[in-house]
């Protein structure tokens, strides 16, 4: 548990600090808490500081056609 402790200390630290993105705080967060109720905080120290993460891409908005356009299309 100290060790823990000692993580979050330094996890808080570097977030105040550094103010990383909004996106990258949300995903660290996101993979520490998949353990329960308890925060990985080892983990979220590590993912926090990895320069390697980037943000995902935005999700691809399928454009759905209208019935109307649908029956147009089929020559009805």
């Amino acid at each position: 548990m100290d060790r823990q402790d000692d993580a979050r200390k330094h996890a808080l630290k570097y977030v105040r600090k550094k103010g990383p993105a909004a996106w990258r705080v949300q995903l660290c967060n996101r993979n520490a808490h998949r353990k329960g109720q308890r925060v990985d905080w080892v983990g979220f120290d590590n993912c926090i500081r990895n320069e390697v993460l980037r943000p995902a891409p935005a999700p691809v908005q399928v454009q759905r056609k209208r019935r109307a356009q649908i029956m147009a299309e089929r020559g009805a």
